[in-house]
């Protein structure tokens, strides 16, 4: 059998850009650098679904947390989580274990670090077990500059995955918490 037992949670854009806001899609399709990476790593992807797409659509215009920020939509967030739990306990029951989990930063949906997202926050209610790894994208990730000091940085946190030694972003990337916008 050649199954690792290891997953990467990847918020739904990571793979696929087509169901980012219109003006902020910053690829035609998946982010091919991060596929690049994660291509020979040994983790399997779990695409998470994307709330927003669901809610109002792929003709809608950009949001922001406060926006989202009413029941319904705090609702299907949870909704979505109790999912993503039911299918990772499944996953479970066979040996397959999620490592950790990637966001898009200053997403009102799914960043993890700053104001987290609301279904980062779902997730983190319902799936997340306490200090599990994670890594935003940094919203600038698209300029040539930022995508290689990312890269970097993305190919470290997935060798420290293999070698369960991961850490957040938060301790890899910026003494404090921040992020290197």
């Amino acid at each position: 059998m050649k199954r690792s037992g290891r997953v990467l949670l990847l918020a739904h854009c990571v793979l696929n850009q087509n169901a980012v806001v219109c003006p902020l899609a910053r690829e035609s399709g998946a982010f091919p650098e991060i596929l690049t990476l994660l291509a020979g790593s040994g983790l399997g992807l779990v695409q998470l679904p994307c709330p927003e797409t669901l809610w109002l659509g792929g003709a809608r215009s950009p949001m922001s947390y406060e926006e989202y920020n009413c029941p319904e939509y705090v609702q299907l967030n949870r909704h979505l989580a109790r999912d993503v739990n039911g299918f990772l306990e499944k996953m479970a029951a066979s040996g397959t274990v999620p490592v950790g989990i990637v966001g898009i930063g200053s997403s009102p949906t799914c960043s993890m670090g700053g104001r987290r997202g609301h279904l980062m926050e779902a997730i983190a209610e319902t799936v997340l077990s306490t200090g599990m790894p994670w890594l935003d994208i940094p919203e600038n990730y698209g300029d040539p500059v930022a995508n290689g000091r990312f890269a970097e940085r993305f190919k470290g946190w997935i060798a420290s995955l293999s070698e369960g030694e991961a850490r957040s972003q938060s301790d890899i990337c910026c003494p404090g918490g921040g992020d290197e916008r």
